[in-house]
């Protein structure tokens, strides 16, 4: 099982666990921020072309991002760490699991920028 093996790479090593928190907490901000400097400084159109382009890209988040959520209280999958004995969480998060807000946000991010 994939989640099984992931997980056994965590409370490990606390580089290994530093790393996937960078990767769960922290890189989506540095992507998001990211995603607007590459749409802030691309040389075609003026710039308020660009500004308006950011902001069809934010309202394409917020739009992915509801969906998700309704899907998500429509569905309500458990996490997989609630089903399976002996699993501690390396960060604690409460509601369903599926589908993924962040990953449903991103996939957003990077077809509104493309």
């Amino acid at each position: 099982m994939i989640f099984t093996f992931l997980h056994s790479l965590i409370f490990k090593n606390d580089t290994v666990d530093a790393l996937v928190y960078f990767l769960a907490v922290t890189l989506p901000y540095i992507l998001f921020i990211g995603a607007f400097v590459f749409l802030l400084v691309q040389k075609n159109g003026n710039f308020i072309a660009r500004i308006r382009k950011c902001v069809h890209v934010v309202f394409a988040a917020i739009v992915a991002y509801g969906f998700a959520t309704i899907i998500k209280h429509a569905l309500n999958i458990p996490r997989p760490f609630l089903g399976l004995p002996n699993v501690q969480p390396l960060f604690v998060e409460s509601g369903a699991s599926f589908p993924s807000g962040h990953a449903t946000v991103f996939a957003a991010l990077a077809t509104a920028v493309y």
